[in-house]
């Protein structure tokens, strides 16, 4: 996080069918197997648009216009727990981000749908 680089993943699901061999590779732990996954890193990345691009930002849906530059900053972060925190904070512990219920909420939000437990 503070070598000046970003982690930059992309995924193109075609349709229902890649969308369900995406979570299954996914729930098994082998999601870089996947077609249309693509990861790599560098210092900044700009998307260009001819419209505004639809983003989330801190939860919030927003359409922000072209061109986003985003750019690592090394040394910026600054990261604080209480002395009391071993290890991850317990708020970390608790989220698990990259489960098959996190990504099966987050494909039925995209398709216009709300999580189970969301009234």
């Amino acid at each position: 996080m503070d070598l000046g680089v970003l982690g930059i993943v992309a995924a193109r699901i075609g349709g229902a069918r890649e969308a369900s061999q995406f979570i299954a590779l996914e729930a098994a732990g082998q999601i870089r197997r996947f077609p249309g996954w693509v990861e790599w890193a560098a210092p900044t990345f700009r998307v260009d648009s001819d419209d505004p691009v639809e983003t989330g930002v801190d939860g919030e849906a927003l359409k922000l216009d072209p061109p986003l530059v985003f750019e690592s900053r090394p040394g910026v972060l600054r990261v604080r727990l209480p002395r009391h925190a071993v290890g991850r904070s317990p708020a970390a512990r608790a989220v698990h981000v990259v489960s098959r219920s996190t990504v099966t909420d987050l494909l039925g939000v995209i398709a216009g749908h709300r999580p189970a437990d969301t009234p």
